[in-house]
C-alpha cells in the first residue's frame, strides 16, 4: 500500500465560460502535469462503492467526521495501471492510499468473490474486505472522465479540471475499453 500526502483540497464548479479564461491565466504560473498527453489531459475510469442502504456521507462531512471512500480507478485505458484505492477526508484535507490490483483481482470483486481479499497480507485490501462483508458494500456507479492537471513551478499546488464526465451504473463494463455511460 501506498500512501500521498494529505494535500488541501478545495472544490469549486466552473462552467465552460469561466473555464477557458481561468485556464489562460493560470497557464502565466502553472504548467501541464508531467503524466498528461501534449494537450494537458489524460482519462481516468473509476468505480465506486458504498453501503448497501445509503447513509449521508455529505452530512457526515458537514460535521467534521472523517469520510472514507473506496474505489477501484485506471488510467488512460490501460489495465496495467488499475489500483484499489482508499480516499480519506477530514476537514477539507485529504489523503490517498491506494495498492495495484490485477484485472483477475478486479473481476473477482466486481462478481463478488472475495476469496483473494480475505488472504491478502496488503493492509488496503483487508479493510476494503472488511468493508464489503461487514458493511456490505456493493458498486455503486462508474464515472468515465477526462481530467486537466496542472501543476506549479513553485510549491506542492496541482490543480485537476475534470471535464467530459459520464456515468453510469452498471459496473460489469468498467474494464472494457468502450463504456455507455449517459453524460453529466
Amino acid at each position: 500500500m501506498e500512501v500521498t500526502a494529505v494535500r488541501n483540497e478545495f472544490k469549486r464548479y466552473v462552467t465552460h465560460g469561466e473555464f477557458v479564461p481561468m485556464l489562460a491565466k493560470l497557464k502565466e504560473y502553472v504548467s501541464n502535469a508531467p503524466f498528461t498527453d501534449e494537450k494537458g489531459k489524460y482519462h481516468v475510469r473509476t468505480v465506486y462503492f458504498g453501503r448497501k442502504r445509503v447513509r449521508a456521507s455529505r452530512s457526515r462531512k458537514l460535521r467534521g467526521e472523517r469520510v472514507d471512500q473506496f474505489f477501484i480507478r485506471y488510467y488512460n485505458h490501460d489495465l496495467g495501471t488499475l489500483r484499489l484505492c482508499k480516499e480519506s477526508s477530514f476537514e477539507k484535507r485529504v489523503m490517498t492510499a491506494y495498492t495495484p490490483i490485477t484485472v483477475e483481482e478486479c473481476k473477482a470483486i466486481l462478481n463478488r468473490d472475495f476469496t483473494w481479499l480475505s488472504e491478502s497480507e496488503d493492509e488496503l485490501v483487508r479493510e476494503f474486505y472488511q468493508k464489503l462483508v461487514v458493511d456490505e458494500f456493493v458498486t455503486k456507479n462508474v464515472i468515465d472522465n477526462d481530467k486537466i492537471a496542472l501543476e506549479s513551478r513553485i510549491g506542492n499546488v496541482r490543480i485537476g479540471v475534470d471535464i467530459n464526465i459520464r456515468t453510469t451504473n452498471r459496473a460489469e463494463g468498467f474494464l472494457e475499453p468502450e463504456i455507455t455511460a449517459m453524460p453529466l
